[in-house]
């Protein structure tokens, strides 16, 4: 009799201690870097997955930390104990193009973070004011090949800028001068407001309701599913798919949440597990439809894969001297 007894304790523990959550977040917040400025596509991401996690019970805020192409944020989040109380959003331009050109100032490289999760993934699109009277793309080459002193090409990140630079090469193009952003936001502001004549920016949000807008026109991508997508919004204008000419410069961009190497691969998968779930109820499926997310979600790999996709693809263009 006591032995069964003793059996049923033992059979309750052990239940209990599978049915505990592997994270348990209440009481301290979870802390979500973002390595640009407010108000960016990356942010914005950020805050979705902070209202993700707060809805399931986990506390999160966002903390901005722009400056150094992205650099001082993720040297910040590489540095943090790796116990899932901080996380970073990120884009191509700090986990891709930093790692294979090496921006200056970083302590961190492709092993000190693990994937999490996918955020978004989506191309890049050449923009120039609505009220620009370059109103394609042929006639922006013959602009700028005119006035080479005035080719001011606005981005938001320096290494991630070694693409353009071989784009003007492959394309005849006098070398442009790369204004660097610390994000999209205040760049599609200063387009803008003519302040940078064009920009090379993520499709996505700030940039999207812009174009909507009528405020930005569009005479360029670099991949075809960005090309429908305006062709959709903008109907009846001319857009170029630059890499139907040059395949070597067919890219896209990523947004993804990040862990410090080291956090529990059990703590990852819950984090992925709760993400997944999210995106299922029609409160975030509404949200992800507003943002224009095209893909997010799925395993962690599915994030890790990207990332060294794009490593390999940058490591194959020349860096240029700034």
């Amino acid at each position: 009799m006591k032995r069964s007894i003793l059996s049923v304790v033992i059979f309750l523990l052990s239940s209990f201690a599978v049915a505990a959550p592997v994270f348990n977040a209440k009481g301290e917040n979870i802390e979500i870097i973002v390595p640009y400025a407010v108000g960016g596509g990356t942010s914005n991401h950020a805050h979705l997955v902070a209202e993700m996690f707060s809805d399931y019970g986990w506390p999160t805020v966002v903390i901005n930390r722009p400056g150094g192409d992205a650099v001082i944020g993720a040297n910040a989040a590489a540095r943090a104990q790796p116990n899932g109380r901080t996380l970073m959003v990120a884009a191509t331009s700090a986990m891709s193009a930093n790692v294979a050109f090496g921006a200056t100032g970083m302590e961190y490289n492709e092993h000190s973070f693990v994937p999490v999760s996918l955020l978004n993934q989506f191309g890049m699109v050449l923009a120039v004011p609505a009220d620009s009277p370059i109103k394609n793309y042929e006639q922006f080459k013959f602009y700028v090949r005119a006035n080479p002193e005035k080719f001011n090409l606005g981005f938001h990140n320096g290494p991630l800028s070694n693409i353009f630079y071989e784009w003007a090469r492959e394309e005849n193009l006098p070398r442009p001068n790369i204004v660097i952003y610390k994000g999209s936001a205040p760049m599609d502001t200063d387009l803008v407001g003519g302040h940078v004549p064009f920009i090379w920016d993520n499709y996505t949000a700030p940039l999207v309701p812009l174009i909507e807008s009528g405020r930005v026109r569009v005479i360029a991508t670099m991949d075809s599913v960005s090309l429908s997508a305006i062709q959709r919004i903008q109907p009846g204008i001319e857009v170029t798919d630059v890499s139907r000419q040059h395949p070597d410069l067919r890219f896209g961009v990523y947004y993804g949440l990040f862990a410090p190497a080291g956090t529990p691969p059990a703590v990852v998968a819950e984090m992925n597990r709760v993400i997944n779930q999210s995106t299922k109820t029609s409160k975030f499926q509404k949200e992800i439809v507003t943002m224009g997310i095209k893909n997010i979600g799925g395993r962690p790999e599915v994030l890790g894969n990207l990332q060294q996709r794009d490593i390999q693809t940058l490591k194959k263009l020349p860096k240029e001297d700034r």
